[in-house]
């Protein structure tokens, strides 16, 4: 089948240019996917998992993988952005983001996007399925941690839509938290 007609099990997101005939799209995360999930991480660069590991270790273990790879998408979700076009690399994940219970009722959150496919609009997309599953699954906040020079990382969380009610930085470390209870455009 030619993967221009190739159909997409995207959640709703729109589909995201990244070349000619080549593009992305984003889906939930299926325990099937746990060697891709492994392999997009080892695949990143050594200061791209620094900064998505916040220098805890080198990056994804197998254990780590299978685990995000089973979000059971009503204790923990995660979604995943797939790589569509001609070729060998049809099918790849090109970016992960992953929603973990904190303990407080709130989801921490982490995303990761393959150095080649940054500033396309990747980590947004993965963003607005975060905020929407959070919104269906009465999840009341969305955290994150990162080095406060992860500029990238905090656009994010600041663009997604909900009020922040919490930014704050300490010893080169941001936290942003963001009232998912509350819809964008609703009074906070």
């Amino acid at each position: 089948m030619n993967v221009m007609t190739m159909p997409t099990r995207s959640t709703g997101a729109r589909r995201i240019p990244v070349g000619r005939e080549r593009w992305v799209t984003i889906r939930p995360i299926e325990s099937s996917d746990r060697d891709d999930l492994f392999d997009f991480y080892r695949g990143l660069s050594p200061a791209a998992r620094f900064a998505r590991f916040m220098g805890m270790g080198t990056g994804l273990d197998a254990a780590a993988a299978d685990r995000f790879a089973r979000a059971d998408h009503s204790t923990a979700d995660g979604v995943i952005a797939v790589l569509h076009e001609a070729g060998p690399d049809d099918g790849r994940i090109v970016g992960h983001l992953c929603m973990e219970p904190d303990g407080t009722g709130a989801e921490e959150i982490a995303v990761a996007v393959a150095e080649g496919f940054r500033g396309r609009g990747i980590g947004s997309a993965l963003m607005h399925e975060a905020v929407q599953s959070a919104h269906r699954r009465r999840i009341p906040r969305l955290t994150a941690t990162m080095f406060a020079t992860n500029r990238a990382m905090r656009r994010l969380m600041l663009d997604a839509g909900p009020p922040a009610i919490v930014d704050e930085m300490d010893a080169g470390v941001e936290a942003i938290e963001l009232n998912t209870a509350v819809r964008a455009g609703e009074p906070g």
